[in-house]
């Protein structure tokens, strides 16, 4: 009897003992000390954190104490999941514990390139529009002044006063950007004129673009400067059916020709060199349309800003 009531009272002991127990969170802070009955039925120390835990021994009547189970320092990602940050360790630690948790590395601040300031046209485009309906041709087109000044920089072109020798004959060749074929030719083809021992059988060389290429020896040229190839010699339309080309050839004429010509402030001399033989030595005629080349320009210079004076000479 009394064995059993000695069994009784050891039963009863363990189990208040077990409940005794505060069982452990899923995540403690470095340092926390625990004791735990295992299935064996012995009693584990438990620890997380380095050093040497203090342990009580459980209540006597019981079990010896097995060695001790030695945890991990919870990982920083972890304790950042539940919240114990920072932490400490009050046991003495083999290992250093830091007193807060490791800050990852920020990505380096990228350094942003400044844009590019947004470079002001040659002439702008209400300048431009002004220009034109001043000298009594329609108002152009957006398309049209981008090209215009695109092809600008081209003739190599840097001054007001040289865009508005340009722009003049630009107009005065082109009835203000309307037409890229010579006027004679534009139902004929002008089979009797322009023929040259160049010429590719079955094309012919007239008047095209913005400022005329005419002869074959010319549409070479223009091609193989801005090309490097013949394909305007074989194909002498495009100038005319693609208005890219328009500009291009008109572009490489002013630079390979006439550029020079106007760095001397002469813009007769510019007319001399775009059609010198027929409106500068061409008797009455030829000189009344040179003329009208010029009041062009006189009408566009003011509105561009360029500074004056406007000098006639060099053609007639």
């Amino acid at each position: 009897m009394r064995s059993s009531l000695h069994v009784l009272y050891l039963s009863l002991a363990n189990l208040l003992i077990t409940l005794s127990i505060t069982l452990p969170s899923p995540v403690q802070t470095a340092g926390t000390v625990l004791v735990r009955r295992s299935d064996d039925g012995m009693w584990h120390p438990e620890r997380y954190g380095g050093g040497a835990p203090k342990v009580n021994n459980p209540p006597s009547p019981g079990p010896a104490l097995a060695a001790s189970t030695i945890h991990p320092i919870p990982s920083p990602t972890l304790l950042e999941a539940t919240g114990l940050i920072p932490f400490s360790a009050p046991l003495e630690t083999t290992h250093p514990i830091p007193s807060s948790l490791p800050v990852e590395p920020k990505e380096p601040l990228r350094t942003i390139k400044e844009p590019e300031p947004h470079e002001s046209p040659l002439i702008s485009a209400d300048k431009f529009n002004k220009a034109m309906t001043a000298a009594n041709f329609p108002v152009p087109s957006s398309e049209q002044h981008v090209a215009f000044v695109a092809s600008t920089k081209k003739a190599k072109i840097t001054s007001a006063l040289e865009a508005a020798m340009y722009l003049a004959h630009l107009l005065w060749e082109s009835h203000g950007l309307q037409e890229v074929v010579e006027r004679a030719c534009v139902n004929s083809a002008c089979p009797g004129s322009y023929i040259s021992d160049l010429d590719v059988k079955g094309k012919r060389y007239f008047g095209r673009g913005y400022i005329q290429l005419t002869w074959a020896k010319n549409y070479l040229e223009a091609s193989k400067g801005i090309y490097e190839d013949d394909r305007l010699l074989q194909h002498p339309e495009m100038v005319s059916e693609n208005s890219t080309v328009s500009w291009e050839t008109a572009a490489w004429y002013w630079g390979a020709k006439v550029h020079d010509a106007a760095a001397s402030g002469n813009f007769g001399r510019t007319t001399a060199e775009i059609n010198g033989p027929l409106e500068c030595r061409g008797g009455w005629s030829g000189a009344e349309a040179a003329r009208s080349r010029f009041r062009l320009f006189t009408t566009i210079a003011p509105i561009f800003g360029a500074p004056g004076p406007f000098l006639e000479a060099g053609c007639y």
